[in-house]
């Protein structure tokens, strides 16, 4: 439950908590299993439609998307586990999470969008900024953390939210829309 500071502050979060990882530790623990299953799930599609994956343009790079998301979604999931870690470095390891996906996404994104037909080019955009929006997110929580300052740990959650909602989408479209 979301608590104030104070009720002088006037803050809609538990400022405390905001920088204090091992609060974080049981809703970690169920991020690292959801985000694990659902990499499971687009491994699943992979395996199941890999010949129409790798035939149609930019699709391959669609599931590496899912799989770069969910993967980012885990791995700073599982950072956030670790018992006695410093707020610093734990800010550190977040950011650099971030960054990588956000990284990565744009590399796929471009190498997706060069090898689709032009009609397809905005629904590229578009899976381009929903799957950049969680590792932004990601980002911004290890800089808030590292400054001590802005919300901290509180952007993990639309951070690991968009990002699981990302692998949702993006395993149903290698699941289903793909044989449309």
């Amino acid at each position: 439950m979301l608590r104030q500071a104070s009720p002088a502050a006037g803050t809609p979060y538990d400022a405390v908590m905001a920088f204090e990882p091992a609060a974080w530790s049981e809703f970690a623990a169920a991020v690292v299993a959801a985000a694990a299953a659902l990499a499971g799930l687009i491994f699943v599609a992979l395996s199941i439609n890999l010949d129409r994956i790798i035939a149609l343009g930019g699709v391959a790079e669609l599931a590496a998307q899912g799989i770069i998301v969910l993967t980012a979604v885990l791995v700073a999931a599982i950072v956030v586990l670790v018992p006695g870690q410093d707020a610093a470095v734990l800010g550190v390891e977040l950011a650099a999470v971030g960054a990588i996906q956000l990284v990565l996404v744009a590399h796929l994104s471009r190498m997706a969008y060069q090898a689709t037909a032009p009609e397809y080019h905005g629904k590229r955009i578009q899976t381009f900024l929903f799957n950049s929006v969680s590792g932004a997110l990601g980002l911004v929580a290890g800089v808030s953390l590292l400054a001590g300052a802005g919300g901290g740990l509180y952007w993990l959650v639309p951070s690991w939210l968009i990002g699981t909602m990302a692998g949702i989408a993006n395993g149903w479209i290698l699941l289903v829309e793909i044989k449309r």
